[in-house]
């Protein structure tokens, strides 16, 4: 399963399956002003731990990750588990959630909220469905 899941990672990252606003980076419409990217390095029976790509012109209000169980698409506005963090100029960085049970499905997105005026936008990234091992495998 842990093998599936790190192909699965890989060929996203291969493929350029982020999330992106306003055209950016070097894609293929020109760079990329605004965009997400979620990798999964590591999963186990009661936990995941994820790597998220921010890039930015704007400036960061909020970033953090978002999840509900089963297959679902989380979104900020509703979803079950919130977890964020207030940038310090970092456009990478790590996070893990724990206390998943065993043996159940997740789906998995990073945001991150541009200060645009006193309008935020959100951006996503793409969605990471994972099913965590049963305990003891």
């Amino acid at each position: 399963m842990k093998k599936i899941i790190a192909i699965l990672a890989t060929a996203l990252v291969l493929t350029g399956a982020w999330s992106c606003k306003k055209g950016s980076g070097n894609g293929p419409d020109g760079p990329i002003e605004n965009s997400v990217l979620l990798i999964m390095t590591e999963q186990t029976s009661t936990s995941a731990t994820f790597k998220v790509e921010l890039t930015s012109k704007d400036p960061i209000l909020r970033r953090g990750l978002i999840w509900v169980d089963g297959e679902m698409t989380p979104s900020y506005e509703d979803t079950q588990h919130n977890t964020e963090l207030y940038p310090q100029d970092e456009k990478s960085f790590t996070m893990t959630l724990s206390g998943l049970m065993p043996d159940s499905q997740y789906s998995v997105r990073a945001f991150m909220a541009l200060d645009l005026s006193k309008n935020p936008e959100i951006i996503y990234s793409n969605t990471i469905r994972l099913q965590t091992d049963s305990d003891g495998v």
